[in-house]
Order: C-alpha cells, then sequence, then structure tokens
C-alpha cells in the first residue's frame, strides 16, 4: 500500500522503485523516460506514463515487498501527467516533453 510508509519514485533512465522509508525494496528497468508518475492513496495501486507511449497500472504485493503489472495502456505520444480522480485514471499525452526536452534522431 502506498502511504506514509511506502512510495514509489521514477527516473528517466525508465526505472521504477518501490521504497519504505528505511530502504528500496523493488525495481524495474523499463527502458523509456519515465515522465509522469501517480499513486491512488491509500491503495496498492499506482500508474507510470513514460516516452514510449504506454501508460503501466501496477499493483504492489500484499506484503509490500514487491510489485508487478496490471495493464499495459497505449497512448498517442509522450505522458506528460498521470492523475486518479473519481475512480478514473486521467492522463496527458503530447507531441514533446512537458519541460522542452525534445528526442532528436541523428541524421545519417
Amino acid at each position: 500500500m502506498v502511504n506514509s510508509e511506502h512510495f514509489v519514485s521514477a527516473s528517466q533512465d525508465g526505472g521504477v522503485n518501490l521504497w519504505t522509508t528505511k530502504k528500496k525494496l523493488n525495481s524495474t528497468h523499463g527502458g523509456s523516460w519515465i515522465c509522469s508518475l501517480t499513486v491512488l492513496p491509500n491503495t496498492d495501486l499506482f500508474a507510470s506514463g513514460a516516452s514510449d507511449g504506454f501508460i503501466n497500472i501496477y499493483q504492489i504485493s500484499a506484503e509490500a515487498k514487491s510489485f508487478s503489472l496490471v495493464r499495459r495502456v497505449p497512448c498517442e505520444g509522450i505522458i506528460t501527467d498521470l492523475k486518479f480522480g473519481n475512480g478514473l485514471l486521467y492522463a496527458t499525452c503530447s507531441e514533446e516533453h512537458r519541460l522542452g526536452r525534445w528526442i532528436t534522431q541523428k541524421l545519417r
């Protein structure tokens, strides 16, 4: 359960981590820049959005030592924000990162 003793974090390298106030418990590495992260407070659910155009919804195990992917939802573009509210998960998607850090490709 995500509460005052357990929390999640994410990073640009695609890492999603589950923590207690004492140590890191579990981690996954997706490879795409995690641009948004949200939790449904006082539940075992959280979601991440990445530059790969997918929203991942995770569930924390009953013993709160690991988490697993519940659903992977495709979305057009980069997921720049996620929020739980009124029993729904809201997402905003864009062609660019919200901080102006654009994805570039080298020309040959």
